[in-house]
């Protein structure tokens, strides 16, 4: 049998073969089933990481501004639709990684486990998972994926539905729309999808929606795996652009354990959403106000925040500091407190009253440098080169001792 990836897996076989096995539609939208059996037993392989670390890292970000910050995943995936765990399993997963937020956005359209699973009731993934989120203190979103065939980015995220149910329709537009009657946060989920190049396509169907007010977000981060789609540049220039809001999940189908090397530091993309309060309302009324960052593992390389310096500058201001040891000119002991979960890359791009390293890499917690000090005014501005605020932007801070 064919050893397929899990994107190769789902470009073959979920959207042309499982979507007309679930047997929801009829019509142009809807494929085939005849890949079905295959398909299906590529479902149940074991991925290509098998867990190496031991316990992931539950980062810890700074409130700011009057806001909390709630780390969330709005894209995943359990046996309801073609995902591999349960959904109360997804819950326990997200509680053990640090989660404060959850969708179980299954789809709508592609479901091979239904056989399986005889509840048709769009709604009941939510219902199972639920006493677990209650229990584990997450706050769990009610949400579906709408995930029609051709083209391959006709898939947009629906949360904080209503009726699961209504949004089983014929025509995608249909699906969308009832989803917004709802009041739905409505984002389209990786743009890059399905393209014969690593880059994200834009649709003139999301400028229809945009203009009706229905779309709400895009994802600039999708997926953990490595591969080159997982993080588009280009998708945080259209979200400054269209003022919408940026997002990044991991898009999860099997165990985020089988797919992330702990041990590595990897972690699976987060959205932060930094709301007024740590309740669904207060997440919703964030997500429809922008108010969200990125934070992404960038596969063998580092960890990165996307996201408008807005909200990416009150994070660096309440995480870092440096301070010399000792007042006055020549070698002194520099120490600098990283309170982020990760290492902080500067690249110097100026500097006056200090002898400084042009890259400086300073790890989470406490470290200290031995700088020489040559007058008694220092400033030295530096590129984050792991904070993103848009597409080829980092972010420039200025640091005085």
């Amino acid at each position: 049998m064919e050893n397929l990836t899990r994107r190769e897996f789902l470009k073959k076989g979920s959207l042309a073969g499982l979507a007309g096995a679930a047997g929801f539609l009829t019509g142009a939208d809807c494929a085939a089933a005849e890949q079905l059996p295959a398909q299906m037993g590529q479902a149940m392989r074991i991925p290509r990481r098998q867990g190496r670390g031991t316990e992931p890292l539950n980062p810890k970000f700074p409130n700011f501004g009057g806001f909390v910050t709630l780390l969330a995943d709005l894209h995943q995936h359990t046996t309801f639709s073609d995902g591999d765990l349960w959904p109360a399993a997804r819950v326990e997963e997200a509680k053990r990684e640090g989660l404060d937020v959850v969708c179980l956005s299954d789809h709508i359209e592609v479901r091979p486990f239904k056989a399986d699973i005889a509840n048709l009731d769009l709604g009941r993934g939510y219902e199972v998972a639920l006493p677990r989120a209650k229990a584990s203190d997450i706050l769990l979103i009610p949400g579906l994926e709408i995930t029609r065939s051709e083209p391959y980015a006709k898939h947009l995220n629906a949360l904080f539905l209503k009726d699961f149910n209504a949004l089983v329709t014929e025509r995608f537009e249909d699906a969308v729309r009832a989803a917004a009657r709802q009041d739905a946060f409505i984002f389209w989920n990786h743009p890059a999808w399905g393209q014969k190049e690593p880059k994200a396509t834009w649709y003139p169907q999301m400028d229809k929606f945009l203009e009706e007010g229905i779309l709400h977000g895009f994802e600039v981060v999708n997926g953990f795996e490595g591969d080159a789609r997982d993080y588009q540049p280009d998708v945080i220039e259209w979200c400054q652009k269209h003022r919408v809001t940026m997002l990044g999940n991991s898009d999860a189908h099997k165990a985020t354990a089988y797919l992330t090397d702990w041990s590595a530091g990897e972690h699976r993309p987060m959205t932060l959403i930094f709301a007024r309060e740590r309740t669904l309302e207060g997440v919703r009324e964030a997500l429809f106000a922008g108010r969200t960052a990125i934070y992404y593992y960038l596969p063998g390389e580092r960890d990165l925040l996307i996201g408008d310096e807005k909200w990416l500058l009150p994070i660096f201001n309440r995480s870092f500091n440096c301070m010399p040891k000792r007042p006055g000119i020549g070698l002194n002991e520099v120490v600098f407190q990283n309170d982020l979960p990760f290492a902080l890359e500067f690249k110097v791009l100026s500097a006056s009253g200090i002898k400084v390293p042009e890259k400086l890499l300073l790890p989470h917690g406490s470290s200290t440098l031995t700088l020489e000090v040559v007058s008694g005014s220092v400033r030295v501005e530096a590129e984050v080169l792991n904070f993103h605020i848009g597409k080829n932007q980092r972010m420039v801070v200025e640091v005085s001792l």
